[in-house]
């Protein structure tokens, strides 16, 4: 009895700070999304390049066969829009990749460019953007792998991006 009463006394007490953060999360998202216009490039008059980072996560190696290796992989993007800021909350929002600006930048002769599923990229306060796709890469010939990233862009803001690759021992900022 004693437990129910205080269970009963928790949940009073904790349900409203959780559907207060759900009615936050909902309201940011509504006020940040109202005037966003995902065709417009996040670049601003002080700086116009927007700094696109990459990192890889091998998942699988599918195949190894000593001249040709086929390996699923995670990789992640990430880059700042000044668009997505706020500073009412320290949480971090997830929206569809859809909806908002990303980065037109793609694997030279990547064979699936396909998306299996729509990823959600996660926003924090900070205008950070991050998000995940799952890609496959199939190399042949391959006697000794090196893995070189050539993202050919296919928009006139090519000159307006730096791209960086991520390495492990460099902390995402």
């Amino acid at each position: 009895m004693k437990i129910h009463i205080l269970l009963t006394v928790v949940l009073i007490l904790e349900f409203p700070c959780v559907v207060q953060g759900v009615l936050m999360e909902d309201w940011l998202i509504s006020t940040l999304l109202q005037d966003y216009n995902k065709l417009a490039y996040p670049g601003t008059t002080d700086n116009a390049t927007v700094v696109v980072k990459h990192d890889m996560t091998l998942i699988r190696i599918v195949e190894f066969d000593g001249t040709k290796l086929t390996i699923d992989a995670w990789l992640g993007t990430e880059w700042r829009d000044p668009r997505f800021l706020w500073d009412s909350s320290p949480i971090n929002i997830r929206l569809p990749i859809s909806l908002i600006w990303t980065p037109d930048i793609v694997l030279y002769d990547n064979p699936d460019t396909r998306l299996r599923f729509e990823p959600n990229a996660v926003i924090d306060q900070s205008g950070l953007v991050y998000y995940c796709q799952p890609i496959r890469l199939e190399v042949d010939n391959c006697r000794q792998f090196r893995m070189y990233l050539h993202a050919p862009l296919s928009s006139a803001h090519g000159h307006m991006m730096d791209l960086k690759l991520i390495y492990k021992t460099e902390a995402r900022s």
